[in-house]
């Protein structure tokens, strides 16, 4: 089995740094395996089985099981996402999972389970909550606490009234086109 750990500063090169100096950054461009452990690390791009990720900076991730803590990803494509005090732009998986203070952009899945979390849009069939704010919901399936601002009910409605207004907008300038211009 292979292991990929690439590391930030260590805590002796923390140490030994002078007060409001910052740590040297660490980047790693591509990094791929098996298990992919991370620690305080930059990465563009993730291929792996296993992701494990500690207060990283991730920008792609593609693998089959995600776990971050205090780590932050703009991509994640996996089977299975689980996210602990971290955040997301965008995430898409069979099973997500976004517990203690996690936050996401957009979150696909089939089961989503979020804990004391934020999202921005959820899209799936089961979605599971405990203390949740979304704007956009849209599920098959919902259980527990969530504050959304749309849910597919007001979704529709909202895209009901600005069609609508868009429709007659366009109906009064073409009306006015032809009385006024032609």
């Amino acid at each position: 089995m292979s292991t990929e750990t690439p590391q930030g500063p260590s805590q002796e090169e923390g140490k030994a740094m002078a007060p409001g100096q910052a740590p040297a950054e660490h980047d790693v461009e591509t990094v791929e395996g098996k298990v992919v452990q991370l620690n305080q690390v930059t990465v563009g791009s993730i291929e792996a089985e296993e992701v494990q990720a500690k207060m990283s900076l991730l920008q792609d991730v593609q693998a089959d099981s995600v776990e971050m803590q205090q780590s932050m990803a703009q991509q994640i494509d996996a089977e299975t996402i689980s996210m602990d005090q971290s955040a997301a732009l965008s995430v898409q998986a069979q099973v997500v999972g976004l517990e203690q203070g996690a936050s996401a952009g957009l979150v696909i899945s089939q089961e989503a389970s979020l804990q004391n979390s934020n999202a921005v849009a959820v899209i799936g069939q089961q979605v599971t909550a405990s203390r949740v704010r979304s704007v956009l919901l849209l599920a098959r399936q919902v259980s527990g606490d969530v504050q959304t601002l749309f849910d597919q009910r007001a979704a529709l409605l909202f895209g009901l009234g600005v069609g609508g207004v868009l429709g007659a907008i366009s109906l009064l300038r073409s009306w006015a086109r032809r009385r006024y211009i032609g």
